[in-house]
């Protein structure tokens, strides 16, 4: 524990970060990735306390899903149904052993009546051994998708005219026939995607994609997210206040800002005057400016103690690492689980970051209210 360098008692470090927060005009509570569900649901009701802005490390990636996922709803499965039923599997553009190994063996295994099938994006490329193998140039990913469509719903595809990279309209038509033919199949795509293909249209047209099919046969869609609690994160925020992530409690009330009131966006912006970053490593998530932004201004950093990056930070709370704490998390395919600690301490060797964040909410309290320590 370090109040400006110096070493502290968790609780003068708690006292430490109630001040800065709450001298801050519109402070920033920010992460939550890799934080167990208790420890998220302190960091909301401590940012609505605050009036300040709350984000997810993971909204910038997941945006453009969850736009898909608000204007035309989801046709999903938990990863079980997927290994118990799934005839066919298709990984679009993504290989889920990268970040998650034993993942194929696990819940898509090679089976008898199974067809794996790997869709490459460039170099997106699924696993190794899969059954087939489809190559598409990534500046054509959304014209593969919309023509993919149209194959479903039995419409005519005229060949492409000859501009950018070369699209197989027939690799395309026998995919699609695939997609129909089977008595249930799952599309496995990048629920967390690189800022090079975050691209709105393409989780719209994957959504799409799945909805048209199932009007012909069983088809799922399943994000592959990255290792942490995402999922968690979103869906703490949800039912707290209604809205995934991108949440201004600024007006007293919780507002919705995707591009507006992201971490990104608010610190690019300089809005945010002050910080609370829990539950993440942020150089790993925001962009080089906006972390240059994020040093700049009074920063709390709840982190584990192998954690990087918190040379800058005003105040640390030191906790436990989120493998190390017991709790609540979610699975990527939004199956709630209980987290058992892969190394037990002992009772009291470390603070979790849902026990820093209660007692940094009670100093926030007295200090807002009044009322005696």
């Amino acid at each position: 524990m370090r109040v400006n360098g110096r070493p502290c008692s968790l609780d003068e470090a708690a006292e430490g970060a109630a001040e800065l927060l709450t001298r801050a005009r519109l402070p920033l509570v920010y992460g939550l990735v890799e934080s167990t569900v208790e420890a998220q649901r302190q960091a909301a009701g401590l940012a609505d306390l605050l009036r300040g802005i709350l984000d997810t490390a993971a909204s910038a990636s997941h945006a453009g899903s969850t736009a898909a996922y608000e204007r035309l709803g989801l046709l999903t499965a938990s990863l079980g149904e997927v290994r118990r039923r799934a005839q066919l599997v298709a990984f679009w553009g993504c290989d889920p052993e990268e970040a998650h190994p034993g993942f194929c063996q696990r819940y898509a295994p090679a089976r008898p009546g199974r067809v794996r099938i790997a869709v490459d994006v460039g170099d997106a490329r699924g696993p190794a051994d899969v059954d087939e193998r489809l190559a598409i140039p990534p500046d054509r990913e959304i014209d593969a998708l919309l023509a993919l469509r149209a194959f479903v719903r039995g419409r005519r595809v005229e060949p492409p005219a000859a501009k950018g990279s070369a699209l197989s309209l027939e690799g395309l038509r026998a995919l699609a026939g695939r997609l129909t033919a089977c008595g249930y199949g799952a599309i496995l795509s990048d629920g967390d995607p690189p800022a090079t293909r975050r691209n709105p249209e393409r989780a719209l047209a994957l959504a799409a994609l799945v909805r048209d099919a199932h009007r012909k046969t069983r088809l799922r869609l399943v994000g592959v997210r990255a290792p942490g609690n995402a999922v968690g994160a979103e869906s703490v925020l949800t039912w707290q206040t209604g809205f995934p992530s991108a949440i201004s409690f600024a007006r007293g009330h919780p507002r919705y800002g995707p591009g507006e009131f992201d971490a990104e966006t608010v610190l690019l912006r300089e809005d945010v005057d002050a910080a609370l970053v829990v539950g993440v490593d942020p150089a790993a998530r925001l962009s080089r400016e906006a972390l240059q932004r994020l040093s700049q201004i009074p920063t709390v950093r709840i982190a584990g103690a192998d954690a990087a990056g918190d040379a800058g930070a005003r105040v640390l709370l030191s906790v436990a690492p989120f493998r190390e704490t017991a709790g609540r998390v979610y699975r990527m395919d939004g199956v709630a689980l209980r987290q058992r600690p892969l190394v037990d301490r002992g009772a009291g060797a470390a603070s979790t970051e849902a026990g820093a964040l209660a007692r940094i909410t009670a100093a926030v309290e007295r200090r807002l209210f009044r009322s005696a320590p």
